[in-house]
Protein backbone atom coordinates (compact mmCIF):
# COMPACT_ATOMS: atom_id res chain seq x y z
CA UNK A 1 0.00 0.00 0.00
CA UNK A 2 3.09 2.34 0.67
CA UNK A 3 4.46 1.48 -2.64
CA UNK A 4 1.32 2.41 -4.14
CA UNK A 5 0.97 5.77 -2.37
CA UNK A 6 4.50 7.02 -3.58
CA UNK A 7 4.15 5.22 -7.07
CA UNK A 8 1.04 7.38 -7.29
CA UNK A 9 2.74 10.65 -6.20
CA UNK A 10 5.94 10.11 -8.91
CA UNK A 11 3.34 9.05 -11.20
CA UNK A 12 1.43 13.09 -10.86
CA UNK A 13 5.04 14.33 -10.00
CA UNK A 14 6.18 13.15 -13.59
CA UNK A 15 3.07 14.27 -15.55
CA UNK A 16 3.38 17.80 -14.17
CA UNK A 17 6.91 17.70 -14.91
CA UNK A 18 5.96 16.37 -18.90
CA UNK A 19 3.65 19.34 -18.93
CA UNK A 20 5.97 22.04 -18.08
CA UNK A 21 8.57 20.83 -19.92
CA UNK A 22 6.02 20.92 -23.00
CA UNK A 23 4.78 24.07 -22.21
CA UNK A 24 8.34 25.87 -22.02
CA UNK A 25 9.76 23.84 -25.36
CA UNK A 26 6.46 24.79 -26.86
CA UNK A 27 7.11 27.09 -29.85
CA UNK A 28 4.92 29.77 -29.55
CA UNK A 29 5.37 34.10 -30.56
CA UNK A 30 6.41 35.82 -27.70
CA UNK A 31 7.94 39.07 -26.67
CA UNK A 32 11.79 39.11 -25.77
CA UNK A 33 12.27 40.87 -22.54
CA UNK A 34 15.78 41.00 -23.18
CA UNK A 35 15.35 42.82 -27.17
CA UNK A 36 16.63 39.91 -29.33
CA UNK A 37 14.13 38.43 -31.38
CA UNK A 38 13.25 37.07 -35.39
CA UNK A 39 11.35 39.89 -35.84
CA UNK A 40 11.15 43.42 -34.80
CA UNK A 41 8.63 46.18 -34.37
CA UNK A 42 9.13 49.77 -34.54
CA UNK A 43 5.61 50.96 -33.46
CA UNK A 44 6.43 54.56 -34.53
CA UNK A 45 8.46 56.81 -36.81
CA UNK A 46 7.64 60.52 -37.49
CA UNK A 47 9.37 62.92 -39.94
CA UNK A 48 6.60 65.87 -38.69
CA UNK A 49 7.19 68.76 -37.15
CA UNK A 50 11.15 68.82 -37.67
CA UNK A 51 11.20 65.51 -36.44
CA UNK A 52 14.13 62.99 -38.09
CA UNK A 53 13.73 59.16 -36.97
CA UNK A 54 17.05 57.31 -37.03
CA UNK A 55 17.39 53.66 -36.47
CA UNK A 56 19.82 51.05 -36.18
CA UNK A 57 19.67 47.36 -36.98
CA UNK A 58 21.94 45.00 -35.22
CA UNK A 59 22.73 41.59 -35.75
CA UNK A 60 24.25 39.74 -32.31
CA UNK A 61 25.13 36.55 -34.04
CA UNK A 62 27.76 34.87 -35.67
CA UNK A 63 26.12 34.00 -38.88
CA UNK A 64 25.21 36.28 -42.02
CA UNK A 65 21.41 37.63 -41.70
CA UNK A 66 19.42 38.35 -44.34
CA UNK A 67 16.55 41.45 -42.83
CA UNK A 68 13.63 42.78 -44.85
CA UNK A 69 12.52 45.97 -43.30
CA UNK A 70 8.56 47.44 -44.12
CA UNK A 71 7.93 50.25 -43.46
CA UNK A 72 4.00 50.81 -43.26
CA UNK A 73 1.99 54.31 -43.20
CA UNK A 74 -0.01 55.46 -40.32
CA UNK A 75 -3.18 55.54 -41.44
CA UNK A 76 -4.37 52.10 -42.34
CA UNK A 77 -1.00 50.25 -41.71
CA UNK A 78 -0.19 50.11 -45.34
CA UNK A 79 2.96 48.55 -46.56
CA UNK A 80 4.43 51.59 -49.07
CA UNK A 81 8.11 51.13 -49.00
CA UNK A 82 10.66 47.84 -48.43
CA UNK A 83 14.05 47.35 -48.66
CA UNK A 84 16.50 44.55 -48.43
CA UNK A 85 19.98 44.21 -45.73
CA UNK A 86 22.61 41.44 -45.75
CA UNK A 87 24.32 41.95 -42.05
CA UNK A 88 27.93 40.60 -41.71
CA UNK A 89 28.83 38.68 -38.48
CA UNK A 90 27.83 41.25 -35.29
CA UNK A 91 27.30 44.22 -38.07
CA UNK A 92 24.97 47.22 -37.24
CA UNK A 93 22.67 49.05 -40.00
CA UNK A 94 21.99 52.53 -39.93
CA UNK A 95 19.57 54.29 -41.66
CA UNK A 96 17.47 58.09 -40.97
CA UNK A 97 14.31 59.43 -41.94
CA UNK A 98 13.38 62.65 -42.80
CA UNK A 99 10.53 64.59 -44.45
CA UNK A 100 11.82 66.31 -47.54
CA UNK A 101 10.90 69.15 -48.93
CA UNK A 102 8.07 69.45 -46.30
CA UNK A 103 5.81 67.17 -48.35
CA UNK A 104 7.77 63.58 -49.15
CA UNK A 105 9.11 61.57 -46.12
CA UNK A 106 12.77 59.49 -47.45
CA UNK A 107 14.91 57.25 -46.11
CA UNK A 108 18.56 57.97 -46.02
CA UNK A 109 21.63 55.79 -45.19
CA UNK A 110 25.19 56.11 -45.98
CA UNK A 111 25.94 52.41 -44.26
CA UNK A 112 28.26 50.49 -45.88
CA UNK A 113 26.51 46.94 -45.17
CA UNK A 114 25.08 45.09 -48.10
CA UNK A 115 21.67 46.43 -48.91
CA UNK A 116 21.14 45.38 -52.75
CA UNK A 117 19.03 47.68 -55.00
CA UNK A 118 18.92 50.22 -52.35
CA UNK A 119 19.64 53.90 -53.05
CA UNK A 120 19.89 56.76 -50.75
CA UNK A 121 17.70 59.22 -50.61
CA UNK A 122 14.77 56.50 -50.94
CA UNK A 123 11.26 57.97 -50.84
CA UNK A 124 8.54 56.43 -49.18
CA UNK A 125 5.75 57.79 -50.99
CA UNK A 126 6.14 56.77 -54.49
CA UNK A 127 2.55 57.83 -55.82
CA UNK A 128 1.44 54.32 -56.52
CA UNK A 129 -0.19 54.16 -53.04
CA UNK A 130 -4.05 53.20 -53.54
CA UNK A 131 -5.74 55.53 -51.87
CA UNK A 132 -3.45 57.97 -52.94
CA UNK A 133 -2.61 60.44 -49.06
CA UNK A 134 -3.32 64.22 -49.55
CA UNK A 135 0.30 65.44 -50.58
CA UNK A 136 2.45 62.34 -49.74
CA UNK A 137 1.14 63.36 -45.78
CA UNK A 138 0.33 59.89 -44.96
CA UNK A 139 3.79 58.70 -45.28
CA UNK A 140 5.62 61.11 -42.96
CA UNK A 141 4.54 58.73 -39.78
CA UNK A 142 3.65 54.87 -39.44
CA UNK A 143 5.64 51.70 -38.09
CA UNK A 144 8.57 49.66 -39.42
CA UNK A 145 8.57 45.83 -39.30
CA UNK A 146 12.03 43.95 -39.83
CA UNK A 147 12.21 40.55 -40.21
CA UNK A 148 14.61 38.07 -40.08
CA UNK A 149 14.31 35.99 -43.41
CA UNK A 150 17.51 33.80 -42.74
CA UNK A 151 20.92 32.69 -42.30
CA UNK A 152 23.73 32.05 -43.90
CA UNK A 153 27.12 30.69 -42.98
CA UNK A 154 29.74 33.67 -43.21
CA UNK A 155 32.91 31.27 -43.74
CA UNK A 156 32.27 30.21 -47.31
CA UNK A 157 29.54 30.99 -50.34
CA UNK A 158 26.96 34.32 -50.68
CA UNK A 159 27.66 34.58 -47.13
CA UNK A 160 31.36 34.81 -47.14
CA UNK A 161 30.32 38.03 -49.91
CA UNK A 162 28.39 39.89 -46.91
CA UNK A 163 31.14 39.89 -44.65
CA UNK A 164 33.45 42.71 -44.60
CA UNK A 165 37.31 43.17 -45.89
CA UNK A 166 38.90 46.56 -46.08
CA UNK A 167 35.84 48.08 -44.79
CA UNK A 168 33.46 47.11 -47.27
CA UNK A 169 31.28 43.48 -47.97
CA UNK A 170 33.88 41.64 -49.71
CA UNK A 171 31.13 41.31 -52.76
CA UNK A 172 27.51 42.67 -52.48
CA UNK A 173 27.55 42.65 -56.52
CA UNK A 174 27.15 38.45 -55.91
CA UNK A 175 23.66 39.48 -54.09
CA UNK A 176 22.36 41.43 -56.18
CA UNK A 177 23.26 38.81 -59.18
CA UNK A 178 21.47 36.20 -57.24
CA UNK A 179 18.14 38.22 -57.26
CA UNK A 180 18.68 39.60 -61.33
CA UNK A 181 16.52 37.53 -63.67
CA UNK A 182 18.83 34.70 -64.31
CA UNK A 183 19.75 34.91 -60.80
CA UNK A 184 20.61 31.21 -58.69
CA UNK A 185 17.76 33.39 -55.83
CA UNK A 186 15.39 34.29 -58.53
CA UNK A 187 15.02 30.58 -60.05
CA UNK A 188 14.99 28.77 -56.85
CA UNK A 189 12.61 30.79 -54.43
CA UNK A 190 15.86 32.22 -52.74
CA UNK A 191 16.65 28.70 -50.97
CA UNK A 192 20.28 28.62 -52.20
CA UNK A 193 22.61 28.31 -49.33
CA UNK A 194 19.80 29.67 -47.21
CA UNK A 195 18.43 28.39 -43.45
CA UNK A 196 15.82 29.54 -41.59
CA UNK A 197 16.02 32.34 -39.08
CA UNK A 198 17.34 31.71 -36.02
CA UNK A 199 17.00 35.11 -33.77
CA UNK A 200 19.37 37.69 -32.65
CA UNK A 201 18.31 41.12 -34.23
CA UNK A 202 17.94 44.01 -31.99
CA UNK A 203 16.74 47.55 -33.05
CA UNK A 204 16.75 50.40 -31.28
CA UNK A 205 15.26 54.39 -32.79
CA UNK A 206 15.88 58.21 -31.95
CA UNK A 207 13.11 60.44 -32.52
CA UNK A 208 14.90 63.87 -32.52
CA UNK A 209 13.61 66.93 -32.66
CA UNK A 210 15.87 68.95 -34.51
CA UNK A 211 14.97 72.69 -34.04
CA UNK A 212 14.57 72.23 -30.31
CA UNK A 213 17.60 70.00 -30.09
CA UNK A 214 16.04 66.97 -27.96
CA UNK A 215 16.28 63.45 -28.64
CA UNK A 216 13.49 60.73 -27.72
CA UNK A 217 14.64 57.33 -27.55
CA UNK A 218 13.14 53.50 -27.32
CA UNK A 219 13.99 49.99 -28.05
CA UNK A 220 11.95 48.08 -30.75
CA UNK A 221 9.61 45.36 -29.75
CA UNK A 222 11.60 42.09 -30.29
CA UNK A 223 9.36 38.98 -31.32
CA UNK A 224 10.89 35.66 -30.81
CA UNK A 225 10.07 31.98 -32.05
CA UNK A 226 7.88 33.92 -34.60
CA UNK A 227 7.84 31.89 -37.17
CA UNK A 228 6.42 28.03 -37.56
CA UNK A 229 9.04 25.26 -37.10
CA UNK A 230 11.73 25.60 -40.13
CA UNK A 231 10.16 28.40 -41.75
CA UNK A 232 12.00 29.80 -44.38
CA UNK A 233 10.78 33.28 -46.81
CA UNK A 234 13.60 34.75 -48.55
CA UNK A 235 12.15 37.58 -50.80
CA UNK A 236 13.88 39.45 -53.60
CA UNK A 237 15.25 43.27 -52.55
CA UNK A 238 12.31 44.74 -53.84
CA UNK A 239 9.68 42.90 -52.97
CA UNK A 240 8.02 45.08 -50.25
CA UNK A 241 4.63 42.89 -49.69
CA UNK A 242 5.11 39.15 -48.85
CA UNK A 243 6.58 40.04 -45.53
CA UNK A 244 3.58 40.84 -42.74
CA UNK A 245 2.90 40.08 -39.25
CA UNK A 246 0.39 37.24 -40.61
CA UNK A 247 3.34 34.74 -40.89
CA UNK A 248 3.32 34.49 -37.63
CA UNK A 249 3.00 30.73 -35.88
CA UNK A 250 -0.50 30.48 -34.95
CA UNK A 251 0.34 30.05 -31.34
CA UNK A 252 0.84 33.17 -28.81
CA UNK A 253 3.10 32.59 -25.35
CA UNK A 254 2.16 35.66 -22.76
CA UNK A 255 2.97 36.04 -19.15
CA UNK A 256 0.22 35.86 -17.17
CA UNK A 257 -0.15 35.38 -13.61
CA UNK A 258 3.12 33.82 -12.97
CA UNK A 259 2.82 31.19 -15.76
CA UNK A 260 3.31 30.77 -19.52
CA UNK A 261 -0.24 31.19 -21.22
CA UNK A 262 -0.06 29.65 -24.54
CA UNK A 263 -3.37 29.81 -26.98
CA UNK A 264 -4.02 28.89 -30.28
CA UNK A 265 -5.43 31.46 -32.55
CA UNK A 266 -6.56 30.87 -36.32
CA UNK A 267 -4.12 33.67 -37.88
CA UNK A 268 -0.63 34.26 -37.10
CA UNK A 269 -1.24 38.00 -37.20
CA UNK A 270 -4.05 37.27 -34.10
CA UNK A 271 -1.07 35.54 -32.34
CA UNK A 272 0.97 38.55 -32.83
CA UNK A 273 -2.12 40.53 -31.05
CA UNK A 274 -2.48 38.74 -28.45
CA UNK A 275 0.97 39.04 -26.96
CA UNK A 276 0.55 42.95 -27.44
CA UNK A 277 -2.91 43.07 -25.79
CA UNK A 278 -3.40 45.44 -22.69
CA UNK A 279 -6.79 46.47 -21.41
CA UNK A 280 -4.65 49.50 -19.24
CA UNK A 281 -1.96 51.89 -19.64
CA UNK A 282 -0.82 54.06 -17.06
CA UNK A 283 1.81 57.09 -17.67
CA UNK A 284 2.82 60.47 -15.64
CA UNK A 285 1.98 63.93 -17.82
CA UNK A 286 3.32 67.25 -17.32
CA UNK A 287 2.06 70.68 -18.52
CA UNK A 288 3.71 72.99 -15.69
CA UNK A 289 3.64 76.47 -17.14
CA UNK A 290 6.76 77.73 -16.12
CA UNK A 291 8.78 75.12 -17.65
CA UNK A 292 6.14 75.25 -20.64
CA UNK A 293 6.24 71.23 -20.18
CA UNK A 294 4.05 69.27 -22.69
CA UNK A 295 2.68 65.34 -22.86
CA UNK A 296 1.73 63.55 -25.92
CA UNK A 297 1.14 59.58 -25.93
CA UNK A 298 1.39 57.93 -28.98
CA UNK A 299 -0.54 55.22 -29.14
CA UNK A 300 0.30 52.58 -31.87
CA UNK A 301 -2.23 49.58 -33.39
CA UNK A 302 0.69 47.43 -35.52
CA UNK A 303 -1.86 44.93 -36.23
CA UNK A 304 -4.94 46.87 -36.88
CA UNK A 305 -5.10 46.78 -40.65
CA UNK A 306 -5.03 43.01 -40.67
CA UNK A 307 -8.03 42.96 -38.34
CA UNK A 308 -10.08 45.14 -40.92
CA UNK A 309 -9.62 43.10 -43.69
CA UNK A 310 -12.40 41.45 -46.00
CA UNK A 311 -13.70 39.32 -42.73
CA UNK A 312 -13.02 41.50 -39.53
CA UNK A 313 -11.87 40.32 -36.80
CA UNK A 314 -12.01 40.92 -33.09
CA UNK A 315 -10.67 43.46 -31.47
CA UNK A 316 -11.03 45.71 -34.55
CA UNK A 317 -14.47 44.67 -35.92
CA UNK A 318 -14.60 47.39 -38.54
CA UNK A 319 -13.68 47.40 -42.13
CA UNK A 320 -10.22 48.80 -43.06
CA UNK A 321 -11.78 51.55 -45.59
CA UNK A 322 -14.40 52.39 -42.97
CA UNK A 323 -14.15 55.84 -41.46
CA UNK A 324 -16.47 54.65 -38.67
CA UNK A 325 -13.95 51.86 -37.09
CA UNK A 326 -12.18 54.45 -34.55
CA UNK A 327 -11.56 52.67 -31.49
CA UNK A 328 -13.20 53.96 -28.22
CA UNK A 329 -11.02 54.27 -25.25
CA UNK A 330 -11.78 55.41 -21.35
CA UNK A 331 -9.17 58.44 -20.31
CA UNK A 332 -8.70 59.58 -16.69
CA UNK A 333 -6.50 62.43 -16.44
CA UNK A 334 -5.58 62.85 -12.30
CA UNK A 335 -3.58 65.80 -10.40
CA UNK A 336 -0.83 64.81 -8.41
CA UNK A 337 -3.95 64.59 -5.61
CA UNK A 338 -5.44 62.25 -7.09
CA UNK A 339 -8.31 64.13 -8.30
CA UNK A 340 -9.83 63.31 -11.34
CA UNK A 341 -9.32 66.70 -14.25
CA UNK A 342 -10.37 65.28 -17.44
CA UNK A 343 -12.34 67.74 -19.38
CA UNK A 344 -14.08 67.26 -22.36
CA UNK A 345 -15.72 70.27 -23.97
CA UNK A 346 -19.38 69.61 -25.84
CA UNK A 347 -21.96 69.83 -22.83
CA UNK A 348 -23.81 66.93 -21.14
CA UNK A 349 -23.06 64.20 -23.09
CA UNK A 350 -20.01 64.87 -25.21
CA UNK A 351 -18.41 62.48 -27.63
CA UNK A 352 -16.27 59.54 -25.88
CA UNK A 353 -12.48 59.53 -26.78
CA UNK A 354 -11.59 57.80 -29.78
CA UNK A 355 -8.23 56.77 -31.91
CA UNK A 356 -9.28 56.22 -35.63
CA UNK A 357 -6.31 55.30 -37.27
CA UNK A 358 -3.08 52.57 -36.73
CA UNK A 359 -0.45 55.10 -35.43
CA UNK A 360 -2.33 57.63 -33.46
CA UNK A 361 -1.28 61.09 -30.75
CA UNK A 362 -3.06 62.12 -27.86
CA UNK A 363 -1.97 64.94 -26.76
CA UNK A 364 -3.03 66.52 -23.18
CA UNK A 365 -3.21 70.34 -22.98
CA UNK A 366 -5.32 72.28 -20.34
CA UNK A 367 -8.29 74.12 -21.63
CA UNK A 368 -6.39 77.45 -19.90
CA UNK A 369 -3.23 76.76 -21.32
CA UNK A 370 -2.85 78.31 -25.56
CA UNK A 371 1.32 77.32 -25.31
CA UNK A 372 0.45 73.50 -25.09
CA UNK A 373 -1.80 73.56 -27.97
CA UNK A 374 0.40 75.69 -30.30
CA UNK A 375 3.72 74.03 -29.69
CA UNK A 376 3.33 70.39 -30.12
CA UNK A 377 6.04 67.80 -29.85
CA UNK A 378 4.65 65.58 -33.10
CA UNK A 379 2.32 67.70 -35.05
CA UNK A 380 0.80 64.46 -35.98
CA UNK A 381 -2.03 64.57 -38.41
CA UNK A 382 -3.49 61.58 -36.49
CA UNK A 383 -4.05 63.46 -33.32
CA UNK A 384 -6.53 63.48 -30.07
CA UNK A 385 -6.78 66.03 -28.18
CA UNK A 386 -7.51 65.10 -24.21
CA UNK A 387 -8.53 68.35 -22.72
CA UNK A 388 -7.99 69.05 -19.06
CA UNK A 389 -9.03 71.25 -16.43
CA UNK A 390 -5.93 72.80 -14.56
CA UNK A 391 -4.13 69.27 -14.01
CA UNK A 392 -0.74 70.51 -14.41
CA UNK A 393 0.83 67.53 -13.67
CA UNK A 394 -0.16 63.85 -12.72
CA UNK A 395 -1.04 60.41 -13.75
CA UNK A 396 -2.61 59.72 -16.97
CA UNK A 397 -5.18 56.42 -17.82
CA UNK A 398 -6.34 54.95 -21.05
CA UNK A 399 -8.58 52.07 -20.23
CA UNK A 400 -10.07 49.21 -23.15
CA UNK A 401 -12.35 47.04 -21.40
CA UNK A 402 -14.95 47.48 -23.93
CA UNK A 403 -12.97 45.04 -26.91
CA UNK A 404 -12.35 41.10 -26.01
CA UNK A 405 -11.13 38.32 -28.35
CA UNK A 406 -11.12 35.05 -27.58
CA UNK A 407 -8.33 32.27 -28.56
CA UNK A 408 -8.02 28.33 -27.28
CA UNK A 409 -5.65 26.31 -25.48
CA UNK A 410 -3.31 23.87 -27.12
CA UNK A 411 -5.71 21.31 -26.41
CA UNK A 412 -8.96 23.21 -26.89
CA UNK A 413 -10.45 22.37 -23.59
CA UNK A 414 -10.04 25.97 -22.27
CA UNK A 415 -11.11 29.42 -23.94
CA UNK A 416 -8.90 32.54 -23.38
CA UNK A 417 -10.37 35.79 -23.51
CA UNK A 418 -8.26 38.65 -24.18
CA UNK A 419 -9.51 42.00 -22.94
CA UNK A 420 -8.28 45.20 -24.49
CA UNK A 421 -6.36 45.93 -27.67
CA UNK A 422 -3.16 45.18 -29.05
CA UNK A 423 -1.16 48.51 -28.61
CA UNK A 424 2.58 50.10 -28.26
CA UNK A 425 2.06 53.08 -26.18
CA UNK A 426 5.20 55.56 -26.05
CA UNK A 427 4.83 58.86 -23.87
CA UNK A 428 7.12 61.93 -25.01
CA UNK A 429 7.58 65.37 -22.72
CA UNK A 430 8.98 68.09 -23.47
CA UNK A 431 10.71 70.77 -20.86
CA UNK A 432 11.95 74.38 -21.52
CA UNK A 433 14.28 76.05 -19.06
CA UNK A 434 14.55 79.38 -19.88
CA UNK A 435 17.15 80.24 -17.58
CA UNK A 436 19.71 77.50 -17.33
CA UNK A 437 22.48 79.78 -17.12
CA UNK A 438 22.14 83.43 -17.39
CA UNK A 439 21.10 84.17 -21.21
CA UNK A 440 21.25 80.65 -21.45
CA UNK A 441 17.74 78.62 -22.67
CA UNK A 442 17.95 74.66 -22.50
CA UNK A 443 15.64 71.92 -23.95
CA UNK A 444 14.78 68.82 -21.79
CA UNK A 445 13.15 65.45 -23.27
CA UNK A 446 12.34 62.41 -22.14
CA UNK A 447 10.65 58.94 -23.56
CA UNK A 448 9.11 56.44 -21.58
CA UNK A 449 7.30 53.18 -22.29
CA UNK A 450 3.59 53.35 -19.80
CA UNK A 451 3.13 50.33 -17.27
CA UNK A 452 0.01 48.24 -18.46
CA UNK A 453 -2.05 45.69 -17.25
CA UNK A 454 -3.38 42.56 -18.73
CA UNK A 455 -6.79 40.76 -18.22
CA UNK A 456 -7.29 37.56 -19.44
CA UNK A 457 -9.88 35.29 -18.09
CA UNK A 458 -9.58 31.54 -18.67
CA UNK A 459 -12.78 29.26 -19.23
CA UNK A 460 -13.87 26.00 -19.97
CA UNK A 461 -14.43 25.34 -23.42
CA UNK A 462 -17.75 23.99 -24.35
CA UNK A 463 -17.93 20.53 -25.57
CA UNK A 464 -18.66 19.88 -28.86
Amino acid sequence: MIVFLISGVMVKKIHMLLFLVTSISQAAVHINPNGLGEVLLIPYYTTNNGMNTNVTVSNTTEQVKAVKVVFREGRYGRTHQGLSVYLAPNDVWTFGMLNYRGTEAQVISHDLSCAPYFQSPMALYDGSADPQPPNGFGYAEGLIEIYEMGELDPSHGYGQAVTFEGGLPRDCSQIEANWAQSGIWNDNQGHSEMLPPAGGLKSSVALIDVENGVNYTYDAIAFDDFYPEDFLLHSAPFDSYSHTLSLADTTSRVQHQGDNLITQWSTGFEAVSAVLTKNELVTDYSNELNINAQTEVVMSFPTRGMHRGITPTPPFEFLEWSNTGCEIFGGDVLDRNGMSVSYVPGGVSPLPPYLCRSVNVIKIWDVYDSMSVNYPILDSENTYNQSIYKGKEGMYKIMFNQFTANGRSLDGTEVHKYHGLPVFALALTRYTNTDAQPGLLAQYGGAFVPSSKQKIEIEQAEQQ
